[in-house]
């Protein structure tokens, strides 16, 4: 049989066509190990008393979060409010403006009208006079 030469982590592994070698480097299957170790130490109250702590330890970490969450909501409802409010009020303004607006036009057409001009020209003459100045 012929010998193949392969390099793992700088070690020289001799293989053969019946045998397979693995490299030693798997860190994650060794602390794996370690761990199932040291589960295997410990006695099952301990390894309860563990878990439990564990248990603990996550619903507090749940509780802050979902407070966290709460007052989040809260703040994205307070801005949604302000924002809707802050539209509100502008549309209010821009409602009173254009209701101004139309009040002096009439009257400015009652004038007009007064002064003897003739109705034919009263839209050109709102349209260049400055009416919102009146």
């Amino acid at each position: 049989m012929e010998e193949n030469k392969q390099t793992f982590n700088d070690e020289e592994v001799k293989v053969d066509d019946t045998t397979v070698v693995e490299p030693n480097n798997d860190t994650d299957a060794q602390e794996s190990k370690q761990v199932e170790v040291e589960q295997q130490e410990q006695t099952p109250e301990e390894r309860i008393a563990e878990l439990e702590a564990k248990v603990e330890q996550l619903q507090k970490d749940k509780a802050d979060l979902s407070k966290q969450v709460e007052s989040l909501e809260k703040q994205i409802k307070a801005n949604d409010y302000e924002a809707l409010k802050k539209e509100f009020e502008d549309y209010k303004a821009d409602v009173a403006r254009k209701e101004v607006r139309s009040q002096k036009e009439a009257a400015y057409k009652e004038i007009l009208k007064d002064a003897g001009v003739p109705e034919k020209h009263f839209a050109k003459i709102l349209k260049y006079s400055d009416v919102d100045g009146v």
